[in-house]
C-alpha cells in the first residue's frame, strides 16, 4: 500500500494543543500547600475550641455552664434554619456562573442567599421575643436558660451569614484567608471573649454579649476581606443593585432540599444539649 493510500485509510488527527510543562507541576503544588494549610488550620481550630470550653466550663457554676450550653446549642439549630442549605448550594451554583462569565447571576445569587439570611434570621429573633411566653410555656426549661437564649439567638443569623460568607470566600480568596478567618480568627475571639470575662470577674450574660460581639466582628472582618478581594479582582462594580440578576429558582431549587442535611449535622451536636436541660 502507498503512503498517499495508507494515509487516506486513517482517520485525521487533531492537533494537540500545546501545554506547558510547568503548568500542572505548580497547580498541583498550589493545591496541596492549600490543603496542608487548611489541613493544619482545623488541627489548630480544634485546639483552640477545646482550650475554651475547658475554660467556660472551669469559670462558669454548673448552672450557668448549662443554661449557656442550652441556649448556644438552640442558636446553632436556629443558625441550619436560617441558613437554608445554601452553605451547600452557593458554592456550587456561584462558580458555575463565573465560569460562564455571567458575574450578574453570580453576584445576585450571593446577594439573594444574604438577605435571605438576614430576613429569616430577624423573623426568628422577633418571633421568639414577641412570643416568648408561649414558646417558654412550651419548651418548659429553666427561667435563666431562656433568658439566655433571648439573647444568644442572636447568633443564629449571625453565624448563618458567617457561614454563608466563609463559602464565598472560599470561591474568590486564597487559602491563607479561609485559614486566618475560619481557624485562628475565630475562636481566637472565643478564647479572648472568656479571659476577658474571667478577668473582669463577669458572669454569663457578659460571656453572652461577649460572643454576639465576637461574632459580630467576625462577620465583619470577613466582609472587609471580600470587599477588598472584590475591588482587586474589578468585580466591585457587580455589587450595584443595577447590575443584579436574582436566580430565585436555581438558588432556592438547589438549596432548599440541603435544610435536611444541615439539620441533621447540627442536631448531632445539639440534640443532647437541649434535651438535658
Amino acid at each position: 500500500m502507498s503512503g498517499a493510500a495508507a494515509s487516506a485509510g486513517r482517520l485525521p488527527q487533531e492537533p494537540t494543543p500545546e501545554r506547558r510543562p510547568d503548568e500542572r507541576p505548580a497547580e498541583s503544588r498550589q493545591y496541596i500547600r492549600g490543603s496542608s494549610l487548611l489541613l493544619a488550620g482545623r488541627i489548630l481550630s480544634v485546639l483552640l475550641n477545646f482550650v475554651v470550653q475547658v475554660v467556660t466550663v472551669r469559670y462558669l457554676a454548673k448552672g450557668d455552664y448549662g443554661a449557656f450550653a442550652y441556649a448556644t446549642g438552640v442558636a446553632s439549630l436556629g443558625a441550619s434554619v436560617v441558613l437554608v442549605g445554601f452553605g451547600k448550594g452557593i458554592p456550587r451554583i456561584v462558580p458555575i456562573h463565573i465560569e460562564r462569565r455571567d458575574h450578574a447571576r453570580a453576584f445576585g445569587a450571593m446577594v439573594l442567599a444574604a438577605g435571605t439570611i438576614m430576613v429569616l434570621g430577624l423573623i426568628l429573633i422577633v418571633g421568639l421575643h414577641v412570643f416568648r411566653d408561649v414558646v417558654a410555656g412550651v419548651a418548659r426549661v429553666d427561667p435563666s436558660a431562656f433568658n439566655l437564649l433571648l439573647v444568644l439567638i442572636a447568633l443564629a443569623p449571625l453565624d448563618a451569614l458567617d457561614n454563608l460568607l466563609q463559602h464565598i470566600a472560599a470561591i474568590f480568596c486564597r487559602a491563607r484567608t479561609i485559614f486566618f478567618r475560619r481557624h485562628v480568627l475565630g475562636p481566637g475571639l472565643k478564647l479572648v471573649v472568656i479571659l476577658a470575662v474571667i478577668l473582669v470577674g463577669g458572669d454569663v450574660y457578659l460571656l453572652a454579649y461577649g460572643y454576639l460581639g465576637a461574632s459580630v466582628l467576625g462577620v465583619s472582618v470577613l466582609a472587609v476581606i471580600l470587599l477588598h478581594t472584590w475591588k482587586t479582582q474589578g468585580l466591585l462594580g457587580y455589587l450595584r443593585p443595577r447590575a443584579w440578576r436574582l436566580p430565585f429558582r436555581e438558588v432556592f431549587g438547589f438549596s432548599l432540599p440541603l435544610v435536611s442535611t444541615d439539620l441533621s449535622i447540627a442536631l448531632r451536636t445539639s440534640f443532647m444539649v437541649i434535651m438535658l436541660e
